[in-house]
């Protein structure tokens, strides 16, 4: 969900093993997230879920003032957690990147509650 990435946050990306998932791809290739996952899955049984909560789009929560256009959405989030923990354990899980100063709408406490409830459900799910 990572986007508006500098050219040494790009460089850093292709020259690890990290895979990066930009939100246009992940919208255009329904695929690409479950073979990432399944590829992951393949060599860990287990997962810590960090989620920055500026991958949100600006529309629905603008998380800190570094959050910018083009983000996932809720429900995208909440997606993505739900394939990750049909994958693997999810063994921890952060949520962070919100700065409640810049969330003038208010809508931080409902968005993070609702993306660890998805984490809730998966556990649920798995167990």
């Amino acid at each position: 969900g990572a986007r508006a990435l500098d050219d040494t946050e790009r460089e850093g990306l292709s020259n690890s093993d990290v895979v990066w998932l930009a939100p246009p791809v992940v919208r255009a290739d329904h695929s690409v997230l479950p073979a990432a996952l399944d590829a992951l899955a393949g060599r860990t049984d287990r997962l810590y879920l960090h989620l920055d909560l500026d991958v949100i789009d600006p529309a629905e929560l603008r998380a800190n003032l570094y959050a910018c256009d083009g983000g996932l959405t809720v429900d995208e989030v909440v997606a993505a957690i739900a394939a990750a923990g049909e994958r693997l354990e999810i063994a921890a899980v952060s949520l962070t990147a919100f700065d409640a100063s810049a969330d003038d709408e208010r809508r931080g406490p409902a968005v993070a509650a609702r993306l660890l409830a998805a984490v809730a459900a998966a556990v649920d799910a798995a167990a």
